[in-house]
This record gives structure tokens, sequence and C-alpha cells, in this order.
């Protein structure tokens, strides 16, 4: 069924302490006895008769923990049925089983607040979806079957290019990725922050057994800078002059936006253990543009392109890059008050101007040379525009116009 998409996850994680023997040197250091109980006589007495655990009795108090200990430490598996749908992209499927270890600082989904299923509830939600600050190191094999689009009309020819029918197969994929996601835990409002930083950073490094080898760092960070700042910072200054009171307070609302985010990766050999065919396997490579990255153009609208593509892309098959990034400087303001109900919903109104580029860098040509940096300038891409943005329960909405500026030939461009 070329329509067909199904998935399946199974997620188990425990407490890291769970795993190890009472009394430890490790156990010891991530469950610390709490210094309050030193010398309770009524404490110690119910230890010695073994009837409380002086490990866990505040066990939700995370202010006696080292950095990185306590109960919210968990060690857990996940296993993985995926089928992902790449038609409109690259024109393929991808269908995916893996099975993996994670350590990390919460479980996943944990929420460090109130709320229902208390304050580690379960879920399988990805890092960059989760509460507070994220620290994780996984360990992960996965068998990958690529399968390129069929011709509607002869079944047994493919309707792709050749570039992406020399990846097709099966392929095993061995990896450790480690990284950190802020997740909006520095900012006033996670999904629509108007103060505050954000940032986040995830390495990874495949190879034997498995067949691809490569290295991948990617990474981002914000900034939003609010005008009530300035506010604050001349309180103490007293005026007598209304005009400037009244300037002053049209730009109260007003907030700077800005944000970078980046992708570098190179193949790796291992003295030939990890063949390699073709290059960095297609799904392991840079794709940028798509709301949130590069406004203006459709996700993976810009970079490499087959010279054709099936049917469903007619102006070639994207085919990623082993070099990214994308930059957003962006101003907003608060709904006015005769929309009372959107302002007090947190709506804004906005506008930004973004660039970009994904590229493929020889493998014999630094990232630093001149070259490189040259061919990165030429080919970044360019749109500004404006929209509406709030911050729900359920993540960010946005509605945005933008206009491409800068634009490729091939490039998949959406204004709205």
């Amino acid at each position: 069924d070329q329509t067909g998409a199904s998935s399946f996850k199974f997620t188990h994680d425990r407490p890291l302490c769970s795993w190890l023997p009472k009394h430890s040197t490790l156990y010891d250091w991530l469950m610390p006895q709490d210094p309050r109980l030193v010398g309770d006589q009524s404490i110690e007495q119910e230890k010695a008769n073994n009837d409380i655990d002086e490990m866990q009795v505040f066990i939700d108090d995370d202010a006696q923990y080292a950095v990185g200990g306590g109960s919210h430490v968990t060690l857990g598996m996940h296993a993985l049925c995926l089928e992902q749908d790449f038609e409109s992209t690259r024109s393929s499927k991808e269908f995916t089983r893996s099975i993996g270890v994670r350590l990390a600082n919460h479980c996943r989904g944990a929420s460090r607040g109130p709320g229902i299923g208390g304050g580690n509830k379960p879920s399988t939600s990805p890092p960059e979806t989760m509460a507070g600050p994220y620290f994780f190191l996984d360990w992960n094999a996965c068998l990958r079957d690529a399968l390129p689009r069929r011709h509607s009309e002869f079944p047994f020819a493919l309707d792709c290019s050749s570039e992406v029918a020399n990846h097709a197969g099966t392929a095993f994929k061995h990896s450790l990725t480690g990284g950190m996601y802020l997740n909006g835990s520095l900012t006033d409002d996670r999904y629509d922050p108007t103060m505050g930083y954000d940032a986040h950073v995830v390495g990874e490094v495949a190879g034997p057994p498995g067949d691809a080898g490569f290295w991948k760092l990617k990474g981002g960070g914000a900034f939003h800078f609010p005008f009530e700042l300035l506010r604050i910072m001349t309180e103490g200054i007293e005026s007598n002059d209304d005009a400037e009171d009244e300037a002053l307070e049209s730009v109260m609302g007003l907030t700077l936006h800005s944000s970078v985010n980046f992708g570098i990766s190179r193949p790796l050999t291992f003295n030939g253990l990890c063949s390699n065919v073709g290059g960095i396997p297609l799904s392991d490579r840079f794709y940028s543009g798509g709301p949130g990255q590069l406004r203006g153009f459709l996700p993976a609208g810009i970079g490499p392109r087959a010279t054709t593509g099936g049917s469903s892309t007619p102006g070639g098959d994207s085919l990623g890059g082993d070099m990214f990034y994308t930059s957003t400087l962006a101003a907003s303001v608060p709904f006015p008050s005769y929309f009372a109900t959107l302002r007090q919903n947190g709506g804004r109104l906005f506008g930004f101007a973004n660039a970009g580029t994904c590229v493929s860098v020889d493998r014999s040509v630094g990232f630093g040379s001149l070259s490189a940096c040259s061919r990165i300038m030429n080919s970044s891409r360019v749109a500004v525009g404006g929209g509406v943005s709030m911050g729900t329960p359920m993540g960010r909405f946005e509605l945005t116009y933008a206009v491409p500026m800068r634009y490729g030939p091939k490039d998949a461009r959406k204004h709205l």
C-alpha cells in the first residue's frame, strides 16, 4: 500500500538507582542520605529495624541530590517500528525497526510540575517536546528498508531518480547519540517566548557493526529581548516629557527575537569496516525548509537535488546535505486591545526575516576553507514576511505569510 503509514513504539524507563545494588558507590552518589535525617533518633531506630529506607525518605525533594542525581535519573529501553513517507520530497518510503537503551536525567515525557500522572508521568515524547532541561545518552541499533516509489502504471519500474534508487534496500545502522535540550526552561513561555534564551545540541556517531559510518553534530539557540526591560532600567529616572512617556509606552510590548540553527556531518569508514556505499544514508542527511525553520520554503525545499524526480517531485528528488544553517531575526507585539480575547491569551503579531542554506561540501575540503564558506554564502536563501502566533497547551500555533527574496530555480517555495 503506497499510501499507508503505521508506527509502534514501546518505551520502558526506570530510575537508574533501581538497576543498582543498594549501598554501592554509584547508588550512594545518586541517592545520598538527606542531611536533615542525620542524628534523628526515631529515624535511626526505624533504619535499624529495616522499617524505612534512608535513601528514599525525601525522594521527591531534588534539593538534597547532587547534580544529575536523584530518582529522576533513568535508564530505559525502547523499541520502534515506524514507516515514514518521503514521497513528497524524495520519492521513497522507509520502514524502520529499532531497539535502544537511553540514559537520561528524567524519564521521557516527565513533568517537573504538578499535573495528571504526577511528577514523572511516562510518555513516548521526543526530547525536544519534554518539560525542563533534558540531557541524554542513547545507544541505538536499527534495520531500515528504503523503498523507492513504484510507477503507477508499470509496477516493476521505479518512479524516482537514480540517486534515490541507489539507496534502495536494507541497511543496518548502529549509533551512539548524546545531547542536551533546554526546552524553553529559561524563557517566560515555552512555546511563544518574549524573554529569555533557549538552546540545544545533539551529537551522533554511527559505526561498526553497522553499514553506515559517520559523525554528525547539530545545535541551535534563540534569544528573546523585550523592550519592557528598558522601562525597568529607566524606572527610577523622572521625566516630565509626556511625549517621551507615550513613546516609551508604545514600545513596551515590543520584543526582539533572534535564533540560529546549524548542523555538520562527515562520513567515517573505520578502516573499511563501514562501506558507506553512496555516502551518508539519505535519512541521516540534513534537510532544510518549512515552518519554524526556514519560512517561505516547503520542508526539504532547499538544498541539493537530483536532476530528475518522480511524479510526486517534478523538481527533482531532495538529496539532503552535510551542512546546513538557518537564522531568523524577528520582532513581535501583542494584539491591539481591540482584540481582547487574543491579547489575553498571548496572541502576538510579528514580522521576520530569515536566511539559511543546505549544501554538500566535498570531504577533501574543510568547512572552514574559503571555498566552502563562499559556497555556503552564495547558496543562502532569504525570505521576509509576517504573521500571528500564540502559545497553546498543544504547542505553538503560527500563521505566516512569507515572500522569498533569494531562491534557486528548483527550490520548493511556499508563501502561506
